[in-house]
């Protein structure tokens, strides 16, 4: 009977040698327990590649998300290629499921203005500022430590983001004045925005939570989350009148339906030096909600106290 703990063990092992995220291994390990649980009463090391085509059925039966079907299957290929090394099966009859393309939902300057507005208190309004202000993924706004703010050139370096590539986003003085008052109210021990744990960043779980409760007190009936402020932002970009930030291949010719999908851009050569992408008006200042003084509503107010902010 083998050691199934030593398997998970040895799969998260396998993947971090691989180069792979903490969020990527914690999201293919748990892939890899549900598959067991499917395949009960065998076990995962009885399993055939059919089987695997069977969980995927199992999954989009259960109106999962179909990143959640693809996690589940690169989970399991990778697993059973470079963990039990079967390297004899064919893969190709374990495709990936294909990426739906769907528009993604974008808020307008006034809705934006108003989830500021609603946020729980000020962690999580100047945490909704940064992901808008500066078109950060959750995960890179989450795991944000002071070294990466540069304040005297206005931007934020985002240090192993998607892919492993290390970027430079803007950073307006108003964000900037927002995170120091919110480091001047909280203290934080490692991160800039930390949960109940000191030394600990908030939960990507907690965030959602906060974004969905501000949205109801808003009003803003739009299927929001937290990456429709990134996909916002990149859209006023344009809107603006700025270069369309498109995820492209430059040695590609465009495609029908290039432009369907905005991203924020990386950062720009200029002058010999690394610049980010000039904001859109609105999102220079952070909106009127924050100009009008409501950035420290909430049951958090914002005071001088303590150490000052390292920038």
């Amino acid at each position: 009977m083998p050691d199934f703990d030593t398997l998970f063990r040895e799969f998260g092992n396998t993947l971090a040698a691989a180069g792979r995220t903490e969020r990527t291994i914690e999201n293919y390990v748990y892939a890899l327990r549900g598959f067991g649980r499917f395949l009960q009463p065998r076990t995962i090391t009885d399993a055939v590649s059919d089987d695997i085509v069977a969980y995927q059925r199992h999954l989009g039966g259960r109106d999962l998300s179909d990143s959640a079907v693809r996690v589940a299957t690169y989970a399991l290929r990778f697993f059973y290629r470079e963990v039990l090394e079967h390297r004899d099966w064919n893969y190709a009859r374990v495709p990936p499921p294909r990426r739906p393309q769907r528009l993604p939902e974008v808020l307008d300057a006034a809705e934006v203005e108003a989830i500021l507005a609603a946020a729980p208190n000020l962690k999580y309004r100047v945490a909704f500022m940064t992901v808008y202000g500066s078109g950060l993924r959750t995960d890179e706004f989450l795991h944000l430590q002071p070294p990466q703010i540069d304040a005297a050139r206005n931007v934020i370096r985002v240090s192993m983001g998607k892919g492993r590539k290390d970027r430079l986003v803007t950073l307006s003085p108003v964000l900037l004045e927002a995170l120091r008052a919110c480091w001047r109210t909280y203290h934080p021990e490692r991160y800039l925005f930390e949960g109940r744990i000191p030394g600990q960043p908030l939960s990507a779980t907690a965030v959602q939570r906060a974004f969905r409760s501000a949205c109801l007190k808003a009003g803003v009936t739009k299927h929001a989350t937290p990456r429709t402020l990134r996909h916002s932002f990149a859209t006023h970009l344009v809107e603006a009148g700025h270069e369309p930030p498109v995820r492209a291949d430059p040695a590609r010719p465009p495609q029908p339906g290039h432009h369907r999908h905005l991203h924020p851009p990386g950062p720009q050569l200029v002058a010999g030096r690394e610049e980010p992408p000039r904001q859109p008006e609105h999102a220079q200042g952070l909106t009127r909600a924050a100009r009008r003084g409501t950035l420290h509503r909430g049951r958090h107010p914002a005071r001088p106290r303590g150490r000052a902010p390292p920038w």
